[in-house]
């Protein structure tokens, strides 16, 4: 963790705090400061400003409220300035507190600085009414504020990495050169853009983050850019703020909202993970366990837009919705498909204008018309239920004679009571619900103005629906959302997963699968990343989209790695359990998943930001890691440790021009410093079998094999460490597991832990009766083992280890096969 040098200049006193050193923050009495890393100013303070009753009003610091800057009508008055220490759930700080007043009007503005943190907050005693914005700015309330200027200028930082929209998955990422003095596109701004500001340098692997901290759906950022009127330079000035959204026309007394500054010396993706670890630490939610859902921790299967049968019942001549999901059911008991869940998408319910719109949020007659209980009843597995935006004609509202308080506000609706969301949610629950799918909620925010007018409704709005779900047992998945949805997400338990994707099966679309950014995003709030349906087989006869999917193998990987549910779209007749949809489960079903979401590596976000507009590939990581546990019997210590495996996604790789050249240290920074002896192998048919050594001095390079002109063929390679065994007759012993033939081969849902003692056993975990096998290394001799799980769902797998001579590191592993989902050959994703 980053050090921090703190001074506080107070008049003629200097006031300094220092411990070993990354991010030095500077803060004036008359409320200036700055961000600099390593001694190099990354960001200088801007003037903050306040319009309250329709005045502009700025503190004037810098003089900058002149020419093309914000106007200003009146002084911000700065009537006193405090230091003082603290401490809280991100650890201790010192703050400088300014009381300001914007006319008749107090706000309080706070920095709090942390070991590599920064905290500013704005507080409003007696709220603030009809501020009335005059102008164009994105924003009532400036602080933090970043001014660019030639003069302190100096751009250490040169990329950027945000998010803004519906996340649409490689649509709703920003990447650019940060150079705003040079005329360069800045990052989006505004309501539909208030995530994380990532600030790196691409030289290095520093990085900083800004974003909102708390009252998140009320904040956003502005990024003002103008000429400088410099004829020999093409130089712009401008700034950068964070505060209170621009359309807000009240502000109720005490309202506080915060941003938080980051500093990470480790790289745009562990920056995200400190980032997002760091929200949750304050939430008072980082040490809280997702509660288990079937959703997400088993096979599913879907029947919303992508899916084979969304607005498509003429295959089966069947009439009604309810015939279909017990027909699906019925073939995968025939074929052993272990489903887990069912999607019920909108037509299960009675809507309105359009299909999402909901209206009676109960079983449409026409779709179920036994009912969703009965319908639950006749599956046996677990439902999730789509729930879309509320229609002006819902007939919960006391506006049409039901029982709940609601906004109403041209054909939208917003439910404003709690107790409705219980309600809702308990019916749910009483149906075999355990899941609700809240669907489009970028529009039910954008639909009713009143969230965006009253500070603190939007997240009230949120707050109410996501407690309810955690009394009552549901979890849920916030779909079509837009960031700081997100961020709000970190605060409630009960959100376990986001759609991270562009919608499946769109005909303009060909890089739905691409989630590598936005799962970076999810996961780093704790959430599972979804990347929507797919289909297990390339063609779906009679399908309604008219489209065929070419890889499948691909979207079942990319369903797998990013941790969110494996939710399978597929017609009857081609429902059956092989590869690809067999290599991401159990026997039962349940989803053999890594420890974290596949996100895109720093190369792949830093190239981007360098050439904007240019996909220059796809390079994913992710990792699983399993306990080890060592008796040494001679001292009588057990000894627990992990033991890790990295997994690589490479898809659309270019060749030459594009050399993914990577290292151990790039693409897991922090997961194998104690392992230095790594390997990097495949099992895959379809590209070169590969074993060899991976290490920063022996690096490997992605081989062109991963890009097919106009498709897409993933490769999945592997880096693990090796195990080796202390007591042995012939010497110490060097093992290799190499796991079991799924796109995760040793996770968490299959290896309970390795015992290391006097040999190697692998206490696994799976559906009484399956047949699990596993491969590993001794020395250069490749071995395969097998157990089967018992009555309880467990079984211990003694690995044969004996060896009768010193046995040296293996070499190039032989490529296997099996038959791919379309006959013949299976592709480089299909085969392990």
């Amino acid at each position: 963790m980053a050090g921090l040098l703190l001074c506080f200049f107070l008049l003629s006193t200097l006031l300094a705090v220092a411990s070993p050193s990354g991010l030095n923050s500077t803060l004036t009495y008359s409320g200036s400061y700055e961000i600099r890393i390593n001694n190099k100013q990354w960001l200088n303070s801007a003037d903050a400003f306040v319009v309250a009753d329709g005045i502009r009003y700025g503190n004037n610091n810098s003089a900058i409220f002149s020419g093309q800057v914000p106007g200003v009508d009146s002084r911000l008055l700065l009537k006193s300035a405090q230091d003082r220490k603290g401490q809280d759930t991100l650890g201790d700080f010192r703050a400088m507190r300014y009381e300001y007043f914007a006319g008749e009007t107090q706000v309080d503005m706070e920095i709090r600085v942390y070991d590599s943190m920064v905290v500013f907050s704005q507080t409003f005693p007696g709220g603030l009414n009809n501020p009335g914005v005059p102008d164009d700015r994105k924003v009532l309330t400036g602080f933090p504020a970043f001014q660019w200027d030639i003069v302190f200028g100096s751009y250490t930082a040169d990329g950027f990495l945000t998010f803004s929209g519906e996340l649409n998955g490689a649509d709703a990422v920003s990447t650019g050169k940060w150079a705003p003095l040079y005329n360069a596109s800045l990052p989006p701004d505004g309501i539909n853009a208030a995530g994380p500001l990532c600030l790196f340098n691409t030289s290095s692997k520093d990085v900083i983050i800004i974003s909102p901290l708390t009252k998140v759906m009320a904040v956003s950022p502005w990024h003002r850019q103008w000429k400088a009127g410099y004829p020999r330079y093409p130089i712009t000035e401008g700034q950068s703020y964070w505060g209170l959204d621009r359309d807000l026309v009240s502000v109720p007394p005490g309202f506080k909202a915060e941003v938080i500054l980051l500093y990470s010396p480790d790289g745009v993706g562990k920056a995200l993970e400190t980032w997002g670890k760091a929200l949750r630490r304050y939430h008072g939610t980082s040490g809280v366990t997702p509660p288990a859902t079937p959703f997400v921790d088993k096979l599913g299967y879907w029947t919303g837009k992508g899916s084979f049968f969304y607005n498509n019942t003429k295959e089966l001549d069947v009439f009604n919705y309810e015939q279909i999901v017990l027909a699906v059911k019925m073939f995968a008991d025939r074929h052993q498909v272990p489903l887990g869940s069912v999607e019920l998408d909108d037509w299960w319910y009675e809507s309105g204008i359009t299909p999402d719109a909901v209206v009676t949020w109960d079983a449409n007659k026409t779709s179920v018309p036994d009912g969703i209980r009965l319908l639950a009843e006749k599956l046996g597995v677990p439902l999730v239920l789509k729930c879309g935006w509320w229609s002006a004609n819902t007939t919960y509202a006391e506006q049409n004679n039901g029982s709940y308080a609601f906004i109403i506000e041209g054909d939208y609706s917003l439910p404003m009571e709690r107790r409705f969301w219980v309600d809702l949610f308990q019916n749910a629950s009483e149906w075999n619900v355990t899941h609700v799918y809240m669907d489009g909620m970028a529009t039910q925010y954008y639909g009713v103005t009143a969230l965006q007018r009253q500070a603190g409704l939007a997240d009230d709005w949120l707050r109410n629906i996501t407690s309810a779900a955690n009394e009552t047992g549901i979890t849920l998945t916030f779909s079509r959302a837009i960031p700081r949805m997100l961020i709000a997400a970190a605060q409630y338990p009960s959100v376990v997963q986001a759609r991270v994707s562009a919608p499946y099966m769109d005909k303009d679309r060909t890089d739905q699968w691409k989630v590598g950014v936005t799962s970076a995003l999810a996961g780093a709030l704790g959430l599972a990343a979804f990347k929507d349906t797919f289909w297990s087989h390339v063609q779906e006869v009679d399908n309604p989209y008219g489209l065929n999917e070419t890889y499948p193998g691909l979207q079942a990987a990319v369903a797998t790695l990013s941790m969110g549910s494996v939710a399978i779209g597929d017609s009857v007749d081609p429902l059956d359990f092989v590869p690809p949809v067999s290599k991401c489960c159990r026997s039962d079903g349940v989803v053999l998943r890594p420890s974290k979401p596949a996100t895109a590596i720093d190369k792949q976000i830093v190239q981007e930001a360098a050439h904007p507009g240019l996909d220059l590939g796809q390079v994913w990581t992710t990792v699983s890691t399993v306990a080890t546990w060592t008796e040494i019997s001679r001292t009588g210590v057990n000894v627990t440790e992990p033991y890790t495996v990295g997994i690589i996604l490479a898809a659309d790789t270019r060749p030459a021009g594009n050399n993914y050249s990577i290292t151990p240290s790039a693409l897991f920074p922090g997961v194998f410093q104690l392992w230095p002896e790594l390997y990097i192998w495949n099992l895959a048919a379809g590209i070169e079998a590969v074993w060899q050594p991976f290490t920063d001095e022996n690096p490997f390079t992605i081989p062109s094999e991963c890009w097919v002109e106009s498709a897409t063929t993933p490769c999945i390679f592997y880096v693990s460490h090796e195990l080796k065994l202390l007591f042995s007759e012939a010497g110490p012993t060097k093992v290799h597991l190499l796991g079991e033939n799924k796109f995760v081969p040793l996770s968490p849902q299959r290896v309970l832990y390795v015992n290391l003692t006097l040999g190697v056993s692998l206490v696994l975990q799976g559906q009484p009766g399956e047949n699990v096998k596993m491969t590993y290394y001794v020395g250069s001799d490749r071995r395969q083992s097998d157990v089967t799980i018992s009555s309880d769902g467990r079984a211990v797998l003694e690995l044969d280890v004996t060896t009768t001579a010193p046995l040296t590191s293996p070499p190039p592993v032989e490529t296997t096969e099996m038959e791919s989902t379309t006959g013949g050959r299976a592709s480089a994703l299909e085969a392990s």
